[in-house]
């Protein structure tokens, strides 16, 4: 599937996009018999994974480990931004324009902070200054709200609904689409879109009939309406505070009742020609501390809008985006410009009879690659230790039978590279697991090239030829194994998406040279 060309989407356009957010949710989830609605967006759209890794969050936060990567505020500044943002708790600040905080409207306050008037805007940001600082933080450019922007300069209005409060404002999805002086055009985030709840986690649930009445009035006349289902988020946030039982419920019974909504939203969008972009902004925070696996789902429906894999030049991974590559694909669905500051590209479709199947599968091996990562730097560190043991040893036994077995000992280092490769055959997430595929694998390498060499030198030209022949043959066959190595490239990770790793390609090119 790798460098995969796209065979329609990119230059796909329609009139509106209705995005909606249901948080802290995996693919599983999105595949699961208790979503039936969602299920059919799945197999009549195309079908991806993000990754949500952000930049990470400014001093002062939370102390969760899992927000200092993949920030929940900062993912949904990111997908306004088209490129990854920093957050904290500022991007929860969003109300409805003469909504009273603190005894002052928000109108008021937006002026205050930007000198900036609210115009005929009915919602602002009032935390748009200091989402604006925190970017000052990082080594590039970045504009908070760009998406927003751009859709404003095309004389296109935005509309945001639903937000996850839970005693406190929690309206991050305002940054999704807020110009950057914090204004979007039309919708509701206020109080209302949330009702008390005694037996609903941390005590609210959405308003389910004043949310669809809401995206009823705004989606007809916005060309870009973001709709939060806040309720899986707030039953990620109460997971600390519950049995692990009651968390399954919460969240179960938080998908249903999102179905239902997506069901009735998917109606609404097919009346008023709107594309729909289904997308979790950040992962559970269950699978973070299991697995660490950071991609999100992400579903594109619409009439006319091709099925398959999702397919981003960001990642030239068919299935696989970035969280910076929604706001430049909502824009070239719109048919408006990406401003310049976007790191992501727009998305296409690569088609695929499976791709859920595919994905589920993609999903479970990154999975447990990520989680056998640690072996790198064990088998790194061990190795050392290794050596300087031989070396030690090399000099203390200058001859004898010690020193045949010594030399026969010198090939297990050269060994470890190909082994660490050749375990991606036995994806496993257990450490222990790869520590012995790992021992396995360099123990039979050494062995079989000792018995066709029969001396020690050329056992390991063999062995570094075979591990450069392998290399070799796997990147012409679609780089599968150097995808999925321990020794390879995380797309979890997000810091590269093809090619080979820093780990692998040095000890590719040291290997070709000792094969040659």
């Amino acid at each position: 599937m790798a460098g995969a060309r796209p065979v329609a989407g990119e230059r796909f356009t329609v009139r509106r996009v209705a995005v909606i957010l249901l948080p802290a949710t995996t693919l599983s989830d999105l595949l699961s018999a208790d979503m039936p609605n969602t299920g059919m967006l799945i197999k009549g759209g195309a079908l991806g994974l993000m990754n949500s890794r952000t930049p990470g969050r400014p001093d002062g936060e939370a102390p969760e480990s899992y927000y200092l990567d993949y920030s929940p505020q900062s993912a949904y500044v990111t997908l306004g931004a088209g490129a990854r943002a920093v957050a904290g708790v500022d991007a929860r600040y969003a109300f409805n324009r003469d909504e009273n905080v603190l005894g002052v409207s928000a109108k008021d306050i937006l002026f205050r902070r930007t000198l900036t008037g609210a115009d005929d805007a009915r919602i602002i940001h009032t935390g748009i200054a200091k989402l604006v600082h925190d970017q000052e933080s990082l080594n590039y450019s970045i504009t908070v709200g760009a998406l927003g922007s751009a859709l404003k300069a095309a004389e296109m209005k935005t509309a945001v609904i639903g937000n996850s409060d839970d005693g406190t404002p929690r309206r991050e999805a305002v940054a999704v689409c807020m110009d950057g002086r914090g204004r979007v055009d039309l919708g509701d985030v206020g109080p209302l879109m949330s009702l008390p709840s005694p037996l609903s986690p941390l005590g609210f649930r959405t308003n389910t009939p004043r949310l669809l009445l809401e995206a009823e009035r705004c989606i007809p006349q916005a060309e870009l309406t973001v709709i939060e289902l806040g309720d899986t988020a707030r039953a990620d946030r109460a997971r600390p505070y519950t049995m692990d039982a009651v968390y399954k419920r919460n969240m179960s019974a938080a998908l249903k009742e999102a179905d239902q909504v997506i069901g009735k939203l998917t109606g609404i969008a097919a009346k008023n020609g709107a594309l729909i972009v289904l997308l979790s902004p950040y992962p559970p925070s269950s699978v973070m501390a299991k697995t660490k696996n950071s991609l999100c789902p992400v579903v594109v429906f619409g009439e006319g809008f091709p099925s398959g894999l999702i397919l981003s030049g960001s990642t030239r991974t068919a299935g696989i985006c970035t969280n910076a590559d929604i706001a430049p694909s909502i824009l070239g669905w719109l048919g408006v410009p990406s401003p310049k500051e976007f790191m992501g590209r727009c998305i296409a479709v690569k088609g695929c009879p499976d791709a859920a199947g595919y994905l589920l599968w993609f999903n479970n091996r990154a999975g447990m690659q990520v989680k056998s990562y640690a072996v790198v730097r064990q088998v790194v560190v061990a190795t050392i230790v290794f050596v300087v043991v031989f070396t030690l040893l090399w000099f203390l036994i200058p001859f004898g039978p010690g020193r045949r077995t010594l030399s026969t000992l010198a090939l297990l280092p050269p060994s470890v590279a190909p082994a660490l490769f050749f375990a991606a055959l036995l994806p496993t997430g257990s450490i222990v697991v790869a520590w012995l595929q790992v021992l396995v694998f360099s123990a039979l390498l050494v062995w079989g090239a000792l018995l066709i060499m029969r001396e020690e030198l050329r056992a390991l030209m063999l062995i570094s030829g075979i591990f450069t022949v392998a290399v070799a043959l796997d990147l012409l066959c679609g780089g599968m194994l150097s995808r999925f190595s321990i020794l390879g490239y995380s797309v979890v990770d997000g810091a590269r998406y093809y090619g080979l790793g820093n780990e692998l390609m040095g000890a590719l090119l040291g290997g070709s040279l000792l094969a040659v």
